[in-house]
């Protein structure tokens, strides 16, 4: 079964969290620390909404009502370029629907969580958290139409990420 949170974090990249990192006004250092940690609490808490058809059924139709462009992964360098309008586009998708959409009202205690752990300020995680949501869910509407995923394929492969998420 594939592991979406290494499918996931080799999507965003190397350069991502230097340029997340740039933008942010935030050390590549911590930014890593802050993504190393944020990444499979995306992934857990997608897996945990999706691990019901039901659930994956709320999911899909999430991904596929906020218009996520998936050749955004083709150049993830590129979202940051050209004054941030691409990082801007997402990170306003992610504040608006994506994020209170995943986690409710979690959101802040993830953002604090995110802060204390890896020292970046509270603003940069809310901000790195609106960004990253998008952009695996973008990367997850890419593999379901890769893999033409219904609903109920889509939640046994949710159902099936425990083990990739356990001691990360």
């Amino acid at each position: 079964n594939a592991n979406l949170l290494s499918l996931a974090q080799q999507a965003l990249g190397g350069d991502f969290s230097k340029l997340a990192g740039q933008f942010l006004g935030e050390s590549p250092g911590s930014t890593q620390t802050a993504l190393s940690s944020l990444l499979p609490a995306v992934i857990g808490g997608i897996a945990q909404k999706g691990a019901t058809p039901q659930g994956a059924s709320g999911l899909m139709s999430l991904i596929n009502g906020a218009n996520l462009d998936v050749s955004t992964l083709g150049n993830v360098a590129g979202l940051f370029g050209g004054g941030g309008s691409g990082v801007n586009a997402l990170l306003k998708a992610g504040t608006g629907s994506l994020v209170p959409g995943l986690f409710g009202d979690k959101g802040g205690a993830i953002v604090n969580a995110l802060s204390s752990y890896s020292g970046i300020k509270s603003s940069s995680a809310t901000s790195l958290l609106a960004m990253v949501v998008p952009l695996v869910l973008t990367f997850l509407k890419k593999f379901m139409g890769d893999k033409s995923m219904d609903a109920k394929s889509l939640s046994s492969l949710l159902s099936s990420q425990g083990p990739n998420l356990q001691g990360v």
